[in-house]
């Protein structure tokens, strides 16, 4: 099941329409931290409903068929009830990134004849230290079965 119609409505949603388009969910190299401004008005301070309304719509398009933003999603919830400038340009970002990505999908293609322990492929990867805030580390594991993904996680 693709998603396409309900990306498409979040990109107008969020004004993303005219954006352009990105190969990756996060911008490269991105680090994230705190908001730490205190003073109301300024540039940064967003909306913390605005933001989470973006990370809900990530959150559900991953949960149903996008498991490459799992680790982004898992970056940017962390700073919903505070959010920063910073952090609504990486969740549009993000945004941006599923209209690259809208009409592919998960095709689960078996072959027939085979041993069902040679169709399933784990992976995992570790990222030591990465949260510069709490200095834990992020875990993501993806397993595949006929070459479709089948489970998913991306945990700190």
């Amino acid at each position: 099941m693709l998603q396409t119609y309900y990306i498409e409505d979040s990109i107008i949603h969020f004004g993303c329409n005219d954006s352009h388009t990105f190969t990756t969910p996060l911008s490269f190299g991105t680090k994230l931290s705190k908001n730490n401004s205190s003073s109301p008005g300024q540039e940064h301070d967003i909306d913390p409903f605005w933001y989470q309304s973006i990370i809900g719509i990530l959150m559900y398009t991953m949960l149903g068929i996008w498991s490459n933003i799992a680790y982004a999603i898992s970056c940017l919830s962390k700073y919903s009830a505070n959010p920063s400038k910073i952090h609504l340009d990486q969740a549009l970002y993000c945004l941006c990134y599923l209209a690259s990505i809208k009409t592919f999908g998960l095709k689960y293609n078996g072959i027939l004849n085979r041993d069902i322990f040679s169709l399933i492929l784990g992976y995992s990867d570790f990222d030591w230290a990465g949260d510069i805030n709490t200095c834990y580390f992020t875990g993501d594991y993806v397993f595949f079965m006929c070459r479709a993904a089948i489970s998913w996680s991306s945990k700190l």
